[in-house]
């Protein structure tokens, strides 16, 4: 769930209290997660096609699918760090919004997106 939908319980933390701070944590934690589990999953299946195309006959002159552990911490960081700022900067800005406009923000948009106009 993308934070622009996540606006209005932003809205709620922030009307009870919660500090910048903690809202931010909280997206940071779930993108390391989704990292980690995402990267580990990929990670696996990048290694077992690798052992598979390993299985195949190949030519003289091509050594393999070759994955070492540092191509894996390489793309572990970058899919890690892509993650993280891909989660804390849209967080960062709805976090510094109003809470009372973060909780209007769901109304508003899911008025517009539902095909009805009531005046």
């Amino acid at each position: 769930m993308s934070v622009r939908e996540r606006t209005r319980e932003i809205g709620v933390h922030k009307a009870l209290g919660a500090p910048a701070h903690s809202i931010l944590k909280q997206f940071f934690i779930e993108a390391l997660l989704i990292a980690f589990i995402s990267g580990g999953l990929g990670l696996g299946v990048a290694y077992g096609l690798c052992a598979l195309v390993n299985l195949l006959p190949m030519p003289d002159f091509f050594a393999g699918l070759i994955a070492t552990w540092q191509s894996g911490l390489v793309a572990s960081g970058l899919l890690g760090t892509i993650a993280v700022l891909s989660a804390l900067y849209p967080a960062r800005e709805a976090a510094s919004i109003d809470p009372i406009e973060a909780l209007r923000f769901e109304a508003e948009a899911k008025g517009s997106f539902s095909g009805f106009h009531v005046d």
